[in-house]
């Protein structure tokens, strides 16, 4: 039977989940004027379409679209109305500038191989980002098996710190060893860099310990908060640069 009607209740059903335009997130700029927004789209191919747009916020004018344009990794600049993205092709990424107001693309970074992530410095004069080194391979012959965690294929890989000068184009390697060293914070007079380590502790719940260090960027002098502790947090510095805060 089919029955018409013109009343606008319905039943929700699994098409209203599954099928149509999903919003996944949204970022402001730093005033408020623009912002970033995040959709979804299921297609019938049991895969997703995901993509990006830039509106403005008083009249949700369309700024830019990048939809089927491969971006990834997205931010705001702390201080203007810019973004900053990366586009990857046979595995190496570019990062990209993108001054909203103007339409400028500005090209930061060419074809850097096993990037993992950036991060902007408060001052918007250069950029922290990560790349990843590749340890052996568990399919080598013979191998010596270090711990537990040394049967996942990505155990070995390690990932470090470096720094990148927007003026002078300079890069610089911050970090080195044998244990991974992870972003927390930048300070904000962008002086310093907070970063940890971490590595497994089996004996002993929580099974994993942690390192937390200050380094100043101005004569690479490291402070050292804490070593060997039973502890997984993330930590931010305070406005004024004082404080932590550890969670």
């Amino acid at each position: 039977d089919v029955n018409i009607s013109l009343t606008p209740t319905t039943r929700k059903h699994i098409d209203h989940i599954l099928e149509g335009v999903k919003i996944s997130s949204i970022q402001p700029s730093h005033d408020g004027k623009y912002y970033s927004v995040n959709f979804s789209r299921a297609l019938p191919s049991d895969q997703t379409e995901r993509w990006t747009e830039i509106r403005r916020t008083d009249d949700r004018k369309l700024m830019h679209s990048f939809r089927h344009a491969r971006m990834s990794q997205l931010q705001w600049l702390p201080n203007t109305n810019r973004i900053s993205y990366t586009h990857t092709r046979s595995g190496k990424a570019t990062l990209f500038l993108h001054d909203i107001e103007s339409g400028e693309i500005t090209e930061l970074m060419e074809e850097m191989e096993n990037f993992s992530g950036y991060r902007w410095a408060p001052n918007e004069e250069f950029i922290i980002y990560t790349l990843r080194e590749e340890g052996s391979s568990i399919t080598e012959d013979i191998r010596q098996v270090l711990g537990m965690q040394d049967r996942q294929s990505h155990f070995r890989h390690r990932s470090f710190l470096y720094y990148f000068n927007l003026s002078s184009g300079y890069h610089q390697r911050l970090t080195f060893g044998n244990l991974t060293t992870s972003l927390q914070d930048i300070s904000p007079d962008s002086q310093q860099l907070l970063f940890s380590q971490s590595f497994p502790y089996y004996t002993q719940r929580p099974y994993s310990k942690q390192n937390m260090y200050i380094l100043s960027l101005d004569n690479l002098t490291l402070d050292t908060l804490w070593t060997d502790e039973f502890r997984g947090v993330s930590a931010r510095f305070s406005p004024d640069g004082r404080y932590l805060l550890a969670t």
